[in-house]
């Protein structure tokens, strides 16, 4: 049945197919064969005519031997094969035909073209007599052979084509008539037809009928179940509606009981802080009268416990307050230094209890009046503070302050807060849930410690409240380190003591890295450079070598102290004494009630952290310091309004510089290597550049050339800086574009004298090439480590 079937089709399919490639071909056969004859008798007239006008030359001129060799040439090659000339009585005045060879005409019944010419017609008519006639005969022979080779070529391309055709369509019927073979033995399967017996065609369109009347036979059969299927459809999307109104009205009455009980715990806060007051006011009264040890005990755990009740209920009610809304920030001035020194003044205590070194460093740059709201301020760093010192068992805890590059000379500047401690760090699964409130790490060392799980929260939101930004970095055992920005106004410039330079040797005895950076930002605010000592036998021997009038003030750190009391008491006894000399101690009062006795007196103590204005009155209370008011920001100080570059990749070198250029008014940015030196120079213009010469990466020369090469430092000065035993080449730092050279150690007045000579003038004056600076030589104090 499929093979009748596919027969026929093919029948169907080859039949036309046939017809036109045959029409086609035929077509193009026709075509060639005439222009086969065309061309054949095109060339051949051409000839013809050729000898025509030759031969009436030859005849006009009486040359009957060319005449009969250009007829013998004519029948020579090609097709022509007779030429004859007549006169016009019907005489033959030239025949020629070609030898040796039968013409065609005879044998094959095709008889030869004959071509005809008229010569007294010629383009000379009227000089050749009347009735002189040409006749040329051609044979056909080759133009025979061309159309049987055209027809031959026609009948194979023709026998070609229907058997490519053939092919196709055998192909083609194959791939339709597995799927058809398929399709018909499924429908027999689906269908009670007897499909085996009936033509294909009919059988398919029989099958495929009889599905449609089961399908729609099956869906008249069951109208309601889609009915069905449709009303549970509505009563689901019904159901999902009902649904969403309720989480909808979930989700407000959510929000509204977290309100009202923010304000709840507002107002309970409010009112549980009254009476807690109270009981503070009493206690500390109660202090004051006449108690047992007993009792004194019984008094301190009651108010230690009444104290963390306050601070817990003042971080609810903050947190509240945030979480309502309703916390403003109030901007006013204050003084950056003491609100940061009373702040962390309040940990010190327990800070001795633990051994740890605590530590408030404040850059000099730092303004010392700023606009902002100082209560939350103290409020974030005295929680930072609290919770390293709690979570630290041994080591330190660092609180360093200083200001975001770009933002010095601003109206409002951008501060860096850092609390650092070595404690017992945080994992990183746990730091990213360290800000969410009412969540405790829940590692023992936390659960330990205690706390409602607010401090961070609270920290975090007024942060960003300040437009700041708080990230932390730890892992477990290395300690955590805590940074977050905050942005203030300034102050319009105030005020600030600078010493006359020299008129006062300030020496450290210290061990603390920390704690030297934190004094020397302190002692840079009086225009002083404080010199670290490892021991205190190398600070006696510095002061013996002063001058008995210059005035020497001397810190003691007495934490991490090799020597004994009595070692240190013996060695402050040896220097000789002057009035101008003064010891301070810095420890605990253990330490200080032993060694006070056996040391002369004079001696004062501070303890740690040591707060900036204790410092400052040290230094002014100095017998030669003659100090007199001057405007931080006036015309006299000679870096005011410049920006300097320094690279250097010594620590404490670049330190020192930048205490030097910030009391001279300058704004420092400082760099390690000379590729960064390069890289900060390509980024904006400065007034002046200084270059350690021996720096990793890039050395000072290659820097300055790199400089001197493009950018918005091309003209900018640079100034060398060395500590060589040998003079540097000055012709290779001029080839390198260095203006000036500073040897080491560096001054103030060195410094002074450079912003002087570097300050742009109003009327853009070529800079005269001084002389290489020279620094004074005063008795060397130690470096700094």
């Amino acid at each position: 049945m499929i093979a009748r079937a596919i027969g026929r089709l093919a029948l169907l399919a080859l039949l036309p197919l046939s017809l036109a490639t045959a029409a086609a071909l035929f077509a193009a056969t026709t075509e060639r064969l005439h222009e086969a004859k065309q061309t054949f008798h095109l060339h051949n007239a051409a000839l013809a005519d050729l000898f025509a006008r030759m031969a009436e030359r030859a005849l006009l001129a009486g040359d009957q031997a060319s005449l009969r060799a250009l007829a013998r040439e004519l029948v020579a090659d090609g097709d022509i094969e007779r030429v004859t000339l007549h006169n016009a009585n019907g005489g033959t005045l030239l025949h020629e035909r070609r030898p040796l060879r039968a013409t065609r005409g005879s044998g094959d019944g095709s008889p030869p073209l004959v071509i005809e010419r008229d010569l007294s017609a010629g383009p000379t008519e009227g000089a050749m007599p009347a009735g002189m006639r040409m006749r040329v005969e051609v044979s056909t022979q080759r133009l025979d052979a061309a159309r049987d080779a055209i027809v031959h070529e026609g009948l194979l391309l023709a026998g070609l084509s229907l058997l490519a055709l053939l092919l196709g369509v055998a192909g083609t019927l194959h791939a339709v008539g597995r799927p058809l073979h398929r399709t018909l033995r499924r429908l027999a399967q689906a269908t009670s037809l007897p499909l085996a017996r009936r033509d294909a065609w009919q059988a398919l369109e029989g099958g495929v009928n009889e599905l449609v009347r089961t399908r729609q036979t099956q869906r008249d059969a069951v109208p309601t179940h889609d009915e069905a299927a449709i009303a549970e459809l509505r009563a689901t999307v019904e159901d999902l509606e009902l649904r969403n109104a309720r989480l909808d009205l979930a989700r407000r009455q959510a929000e509204q009981t977290t309100r009202f009980k923010s304000e709840f715990l507002a107002n309970m806060s409010h009112e549980i802080r009254t009476p807690l007051n109270g009981v503070l006011g009493f206690i500390e009264l109660l202090g004051k009268t006449p108690l047992d040890p007993t009792q004194q005990g019984y008094l301190n755990t009651v108010g230690a416990s009444a104290q963390n009740l306050t601070v817990l209920l003042n971080d609810i009610l903050d947190f509240s307050r945030i979480e309502a809304g309703k916390l403003d920030l109030v901007r006013r001035p204050f003084d950056l230094r003491e609100v940061l020194d009373n702040a962390v003044r309040l940990f010190a205590p327990a800070a001795r209890v633990k051994g740890l070194s605590l530590v408030l460093d404040v850059a000099p740059e730092v303004p010392a009046e700023l606009i902002g709201d100082s209560a939350r301020l103290v409020q974030i760093v005295s929680n930072l503070v609290s919770n390293a010192v709690k979570f630290t068992d041994r080591g330190s805890v660092e609180v360093a302050v200083g200001v975001r590059s770009g933002t010095e000379a601003g109206p409002r500047l951008l501060l860096d807060f850092t609390v650092r401690d070595t404690g017992i760090g945080i994992a990183p699964q746990d730091q990213r849930r360290l800000f969410d409130a009412f969540d405790q790490l829940h590692a023992a060392p936390s659960r330990r410690q205690g706390g409602s799980g607010l401090g961070l929260a609270i920290c975090q939101r007024l942060i960003r409240m300040m437009e700041g930004e708080i990230a932390v970095e730890s892992s477990p055992g290395c300690g955590t380190t805590f940074v977050f920005s905050l942005l203030f106004e300034r102050l319009p410039s105030t005020r600030e003591t600078l010493r006359a330079p020299g008129a006062l040797q300030v020496l450290a005895v210290c061990g603390d890295a920390a704690l030297l950076n934190a004094l020397g930002h302190i002692l840079a605010l009086r225009g002083i450079v404080l010199s670290a000592c490892e021991r205190l036998a190398e600070a006696v021997a510095t002061i013996e070598r002063l001058p008995a009038t210059l005035p020497v003030l001397v810190f003691v750190d007495l934490h991490g102290l090799e020597d004994s009391a009595g070692a240190l008491a013996e060695r402050i006894r040896s220097v000789p004494p002057a009035a101008a000399r003064r010891w301070v101690l810095i420890g605990d009062d253990d330490a200080d009630a032993t060694l006070r006795p056996a040391i002369a007196p004079g001696v004062e103590r501070l303890e740690r952290p040591p707060l900036s204005r204790e410092v400052l009155s040290l230094v002014d209370a100095m017998p030669a310091a003659s100090a007199v008011p001057v405007e931080a920001d006036e015309a006299g100080a000679p870096g005011t309004g410049m920006r300097v570059l320094l690279a250097d990749d010594n620590l404490i070198n670049r330190q020192l510089a930048r205490i030097f250029l910030t009391q001279l008014g300058a704004v420092v940015d400082e760099v390690a290597d000379g590729a960064q030196a390069v890289a900060a120079g390509g980024r904006q213009g400065y007034d002046l550049i200084l270059l350690d010469l021996h720096m990793p990466v890039l050395d000072g020369l290659a820097a300055a050339r790199q400089l001197r090469d493009g950018g918005p430092n091309r003209d900018t000065p640079i100034v060398a800086l060395s500590g060589d035993a040998e003079p540097v080449d000055p012709r290779a730092q001029r080839a390198a574009g260095i203006d000036r050279h500073l040897r080491k150690p560096i001054t103030g007045d060195a410094l002074r004298e450079v912003l002087g000579w570097s300050r742009p003038s109003a009327a853009d004056e070529q800079r005269p090439q001084a002389a290489p600076a020279t620094t004074p030589q005063l008795p060397p104090p130690a470096t700094l480590p």
